[in-house]
């Protein structure tokens, strides 16, 4: 399972799955569960759009729905989500995806 430092975390995950419409990636974060290596993949490309749509949402004045900026809670998703994937045997698609973004 997923394991969140603070339950904000996967709020703020969840708000950005559902602003770029991806019921698949709202599907893994509510389960707290990858897989496979395609979703790995998938979550982990997602977090970089989370973290462009968070940076375009700012700056248009689109809050988030819990205290804080996105920047806050996305790096602490960012420490999460690559501390499961590294649990899990996925760090090569998150770092594929880190290094592609």
């Amino acid at each position: 399972m997923i394991t969140y430092k603070y339950n904000e975390e996967k709020i703020v995950a969840l708000h950005f799955a559902n602003r770029l419409n991806k019921p698949d990636i709202s599907r893994i974060i509510e389960s707290g569960d990858v897989k496979t290596p395609e979703e790995a993949q998938a979550l982990s490309y997602f977090f970089w759009q989370m973290n462009e749509k968070a940076i375009a949402d700012d700056k248009a004045g689109i809050q988030i729905p819990c205290e804080g900026s996105s920047e806050y809670w996305i790096e602490k998703i960012y420490n999460s989500w690559e501390g499961y994937m590294l649990r899990r045997g996925f760090i090569s698609q998150w770092d594929e995806a880190s290094e592609r973004s």
